[in-house]
């Protein structure tokens, strides 16, 4: 029973070959080694599921990426999300106590969450541990210094100042036990309950946790069979709405007041407003208000000045603030999907996104100085739904975006003022095949501009590859090794030239390889072939991802692990390939993605978390949100920025991102270190960048007694003020000396070092 648990506060390549033999002989050690830091969570917040208004003049939306507060007064934003803040992001339900002006949020996993003042977070995590098949939380309201909670499981007693459930009533009359509660009203001294049954009604005066306080009203009452979703009191009448439309309750039986599918009720004065998946009205006055292009979830009113104002949710694009028939569309600058597919880092340092190419699809987005642009089919009036099945995206070097969809082809947008316009590429107009539903996969463009494209097509006769130069002229090449399968989505092209694409999860196709020898007419000269389980050692037909890293070698994701091609140029000289099987720290473990970061670390993106391997294959870190903020553990997609050495982590529920030291090396040493002076124990670090590649760093005092020495790979790194022996250093002048490996070069910097503690 809920009133029984206490609170729960959350407060080359035969060294290489080698080392992937021995990486199961190491250790992880206790502290993590890959240094993330100023982590971020970028997560949608365009879907609104429940919002209030605070007495502060403030509303707070709970969204499916989080929560957020928007000032009516002077029109900003403030976000909450997984860091330091919340703990669940899927959040379903969010009010304002009245009484201290504290808000209570609730998530679909049935965490409740309780922001006061604004700044200091209490999580309660009773609910979500209770053992419900469901837990979701459908509603909250306050009376008599108690907080009323609804959800999929019934409706529980909060005690706000004490911090603990008091009381449950998960056996509701003669409802069936555990019904769920979708809304509460409280009209005075009764409380009454919208369910998936019908409705309630009982005295708060009376214990709630026994059935037989409860008088229900069901389809014996006149209430259809179905849902009852909204409930409200106009003109001391009660109303309530339900996919049928909406009842009244005359004389302890409801009769059909209106016989349209209805959301959400509220009532002011003379006046009942309702709101539809696509209007907005008053039904005194049998009037539209509004009515909207995009679905609507649900509505809030309140008064400013004796004036009445509304404010509306649409599904998946913000919000409407209503007056006076003038509408004031606000959507939050959040990216438009959480559902992430791919993610893109272009030469200018900006993330481009898409999501997952389904109905779920919202075009594309761009993150670039810490703001998001997003390109939704409204965008564009020619062709812009076409973008909904958008899933890879790509940039070129003449600022074009490419997209590749499931069904729409081969969309590139072009530049045009201060956005973009849509150039599809389908049958009609180059050598796809695909009877109306050209899927193309993940393209690659080569170092002439050409765009290199797969098209799927499974086991159908067609092109598998595609190549679009920069004349606009479409070239097609068949599959040489088996003609009628074109099952490879993921592509690559390696030092040589060779495109290699991956067959995708499930069609088991193996890998495809093709090079044109640079003379893209002439076939004969062609070169392809096919590696599969039964012809070489790849650990899977079926496959997952591709990646290249600094050192020519491919890595192959699959659903049972990763393979690595250690000698791609091989098939050039019909040479023997050198494919290591497996890296077995990742030996059936689903992969979704590999990225190669500016120091050749690979990220493998699983199910389960992210592992870090070093150059040759050493795991040495598995980042999952046990300790790191992700937003989830079954990250999909990954992106580096190399040139500031940021982190992209993709997921269903958003993005994550974070600094991390894998900086490209400066080409010659421009030291610089801060903050200056550096105080250890506030500072925490000391940043050194400017570094060479592979530089060896002395530090010592100004009488050239040797403190420390740290080896850095890539532009930064940082130290912690101590010595080798791990004592803070002394106050003093300290020199930072820098010496590459590489290249053989040195430079020096000054630090000052202050303990004023």
């Amino acid at each position: 029973m809920i009133n029984e648990y206490q609170m729960k506060n959350l407060s080359k390549l035969l060294l290489i070959v080698f080392a992937f033999n021995i990486s199961i002989l190491i250790c992880y050690p206790a502290e993590s080694p890959v240094r993330l830091v100023n982590w971020k969570s970028h997560s949608s917040m365009h879907n609104i599921n429940s919002g209030c208004i605070d007495n502060r003049k403030n509303f707070w939306a709970a969204t499916d990426g989080g929560l957020f507060k928007f000032s009516l007064i002077d029109s900003s934003f403030t976000f909450f999300r997984n860091i330091n803040e919340l703990i669940s992001l899927e959040l379903s339900v969010v009010r304002c106590n009245p009484y201290n002006n504290d808000i209570y949020i609730g998530s679909s996993d049935g965490i409740l969450e309780i922001l006061q003042n604004d700044n200091e977070w209490i999580h309660i995590l009773d609910i979500k541990n209770a053992g419900f098949s469901n837990s979701r939380l459908n509603d909250i309201a306050f009376a008599n210094n108690r907080v009323f909670i609804a959800g999929a499981f019934g409706v529980t007693v909060f005690d706000p100042e004490a911090k603990v459930f008091i009381e449950d009533a998960l056996n509701i009359g003669n409802f069936p036990p555990g019904v769920s509660v979708n809304k509460i009203l409280i009209d005075g001294n009764n409380i009454w309950l919208a369910t998936e049954a019908g409705v309630a009604k009982a005295e708060l005066t009376k214990s709630l946790a026994q059935r037989d306080v409860w008088q229900t009203f069901s389809t014996m009452q006149g209430l259809p069979a179905t849902s009852v979703i909204d409930i409200t009191i106009f003109k001391d009448e009660l109303y309530c709405s339900t996919d049928r439309g909406i009842f009244k309750l005359i004389d302890d039986n409801f009769e059909r007041y209106r016989d349209f599918p209805v959301l959400t009720l509220s009532a002011h004065k003379e006046e009942l407003f309702i709101t539809t998946e696509f209007f907005f009205l008053s039904q005194i006055r049998d009037k539209y208000i509004a009515s909207f292009p995009d679905k609507m979830t649900g509505h809030i009113s309140y008064s400013n000045d004796d004036e009445l104002f509304f404010i509306v949710f649409y599904q998946n694009n913000g919000f409407v603030i209503f007056h006076n028939e003038n509408l004031k569309h606000i959507k939050p600058p959040t990216p438009s999907s959480n559902n992430i597919k791919y993610l893109n880092v272009d030469n200018k340092g900006r993330l481009w996104v898409c999501s997952d190419g389904t109905t779920r699809g919202n075009g594309f987005m761009v993150y670039s100085s810490d703001e998001w642009i997003n390109y939704t089919p409204r965008d564009f009036p020619e062709n812009g739904e076409k973008l909904l099945s958008a899933y890879f995206i790509n940039t070129h070097p003449n600022g074009n975006i490419i997209l590749s969809t499931k069904g729409n082809g081969l969309i590139i947008a072009r530049p045009e003022g201060d956005g973009y316009i849509l150039s599809v590429y389908d049958e009609s107009n180059a050598p796809f095949v695909g009877n109306g539903f050209t899927v193309v996969g993940e393209t690659v463009i080569d170092n002439r501009g050409t765009i290199w494209l797969p098209q799927f097509g499974a086991l159908s006769s067609g092109p598998n590859l595609l190549s679009l130069d920069l004349d606009d002229k479409f070239r097609a090449f068949e599959n040489r090794v088996v003609p009628n399968q074109r099952s490879f989505l993921y592509q690559v092209i390696d030092f040589w030239g060779t495109k290699w694409l991956a067959s995708d999860n499930g069609y088991s196709g193996g890998v495809y390889y093709f090079n044109d020898n640079n003379t893209p007419d002439i076939l004969a000269d062609d070169l392809a072939g096919l590696l599969t389980t039964s012809n070489s050692s790849l650990v899977d037909n079926n496959c997952t991802s591709l990646a290249i890293d600094a050192n020519g070698m491919i890595w192959v994701g699959t659903p049972s692990g990763i393979s690595v091609i250690i000698n791609p140029s091989a098939v050039l000289t019909s040479s023997q390939l050198v494919i290591r099987k497996e890296i077995r720290d990742l030996r059936n473990i689903f992969i979704n993605d590999i990225m190669v970061d500016a120091l050749n670390n690979k990220w493998v993106a699983t199910t389960n978390g992210v592992y870090v391997l070093d150059p040759d294959g050493v795991t040495i870190d598995i980042l999952t949100t046990g300790n790191r903020p992700l937003l989830s553990n079954d990250v999909k997609c990954l992106a580096t920025d190399k040139n500031t050495g940021r982190i992209f982590f993709g997921t269903r529920s958003g993005i994550s991102e974070s600094q991390s030291l894998s900086i490209e090396p400066e080409i010659s040493f421009n030291l610089n270190c801060y903050p200056q002076p550096f105080e250890p124990l506030i500072d925490g670090e000391l940043i050194i960048e400017g570094l060479e590649a592979g530089s060896d760093i002395r530090i010592v005092t100004i009488n050239g007694k040797h403190v420390r020495t740290i080896k850095a790979q890539g532009k930064t790194t940082v130290w912690d003020g101590r010595d080798s022996s791990g004592r803070v250093v002394d106050n003093g002048i300290y020199l930072i000396l820098s010496t590459s490996a590489k290249t053989g070069n040195s430079s020096y910097t000054k630090i000052a070092v202050v303990r004023r503690k």
